[in-house]
């Protein structure tokens, strides 16, 4: 599909109908230029004990609650907008803090097949209730496949 086909149906990441969740979308959640300096902790902890500025740590509550108010003010000040979409690099991303390990390895509320699926759709779903609490009405789009 091209972005012609995207954009004709309504579908780009800035649409106002069905967003489409591109990959390493994930930073429309996390503004790097807004977060960075102040919290390098809402971001994705590499092996090396660096922070990985393309990949939110799924399992900081901090970081859920900062991309739920981006998303709450898109919504807000987007009251046409009916859906908000995003979606993980399509490369082997993974938080090394212990709490998304964890999660990782089967723990962290997953169903234990030790995926990043777990720690990933965790933090979906908790934004998801979040943002359903002021906007009932709106979708949370996201990809799902092997290993997200």
């Amino acid at each position: 599909m091209t972005s012609q086909y995207f954009y004709c149906n309504g579908m780009l990441p800035e649409s106002r109908f069905l967003q489409f969740p591109v990959d390493d979308s994930t930073k429309r959640l996390m503004h790097k230029e807004k977060y960075w300096q102040l919290h390098p902790e809402y971001y994705a902890l590499n092996a090396d004990g660096t922070r990985n500025d393309g990949f939110i740590c799924m399992s900081n509550e901090d970081a859920l609650q900062a991309a739920t108010n981006e998303v709450l003010e898109l919504f807000k000040t987007r009251p046409d907008s009916f859906s908000f979409a995003f979606s993980p690099p399509d490369e082997p991303v993974l938080c090394n803090c212990p709490q998304c390990t964890k999660a990782t390895n089967g723990g962290f509320e997953g169903e234990g097949w030790g995926q990043a699926s777990d720690p990933y759709f965790t933090f979906v779903f908790k934004l998801t209730s979040k943002v359903a609490v002021s906007y009932p009405d709106r979708w949370i789009i996201t990809l799902a496949y092997y290993n997200r």
